[in-house]
């Protein structure tokens, strides 16, 4: 089953040495995490500390350590020694509290489902591979997936990440259309905050009832916001991330990495 978190995030439910636990079911996590706290109830081994430190795209700091569950089940799926970073509780801890992350389920788990199906309070894996004429639009990059859009008639590689809860495109996608967004666009301060719960405050560009097309699939975004001095943490041939902002509109969000394709229904 998938239900929307506080965040308005997709999560799935995980089961692990009788512990069950709702995760964060996130494309744009390069490798899966968990909580110290909700390790030891799934009866994750822990390795020892090597000193990790992992930075977040909010640039905040974390030391981690590296956990390997034995068998975890997603559904009817089992998953055996999935690696996953073990954080301290407080890293996945938001606003004082109120809103908590017991884990993400990451890329390199989530690109091994075969055909994934979002629908409103549901989500299915199928290694059965639809005869599909879908066009490709969707690839893996090491440990990310890339989504193809089309903007004012330019198709270009995006992140594609379904653990943000904002699309967010930046300096290279800016660079790309400045005279028409520097024609269209506002300036306003953004608020955004990543694992580790440091909020981070940005000065982005606002543009109202914007079109981005996956394909022929029209994409409406009602408020489209670009960073102008940061191409990321992907640099400069990557054009955003891309979030639950857009696939949130649609009924179904069908994601195959077997076939390549990610397909969005009204």
């Amino acid at each position: 089953s998938a239900v929307k978190d506080k965040a308005g995030l997709i999560t799935t439910e995980v089961k692990a040495n009788e512990t069950q636990s709702s995760f964060v079911f996130d494309t744009g996590a390069g490798i899966s995490c968990i909580t110290e706290s909700m390790a030891k109830k799934m009866g994750v081994k822990i390795l020892p500390d090597n000193n990790i430190s992992v930075a977040s795209f909010t640039g905040q700091k974390n030391k981690v350590r590296i956990g390997v569950a034995p068998e975890i089940n997603l559904g009817e799926l089992k998953i055996h020694n999935a690696v996953f970073l073990v954080y301290p509780d407080k890293a996945f801890t938001f606003a004082d509290g109120a809103y908590v992350i017991n884990g993400i389920i990451g890329f390199p788990i989530v690109k091994e489902l075969g055909t994934i199906t979002i629908e409103k309070d549901k989500l299915t894996f199928s290694k059965e591979l639809e005869a599909n004429t879908t066009e490709k639009n969707l690839f893996v990059d090491e440990l990310r997936a890339i989504v193809m859009l089309t903007y004012k008639g330019k198709t270009l590689p995006f992140n594609f990440d379904s653990g943000a809860k904002e699309s967010l495109f930046n300096k290279a996608f800016y660079e790309t259309f400045k005279t028409d967004l520097d024609r269209m666009g506002t300036l306003e301060t953004s608020k955004s905050s990543s694992a580790g719960a440091e909020v981070v405050s940005t000065e982005v560009l606002v543009l109202k009832d914007q079109q981005i097309y996956l394909g022929k699939k029209l994409i409406q975004l009602p408020k489209m916001e670009i960073d102008q001095k940061d191409y990321g943490v992907y640099g400069e041939v990557n054009f955003g991330n891309i979030g639950q902002d857009v696939l949130g509109q649609f009924e179904k969000v069908v994601i195959s990495f077997d076939g390549s394709y990610l397909r969005l229904e009204d």
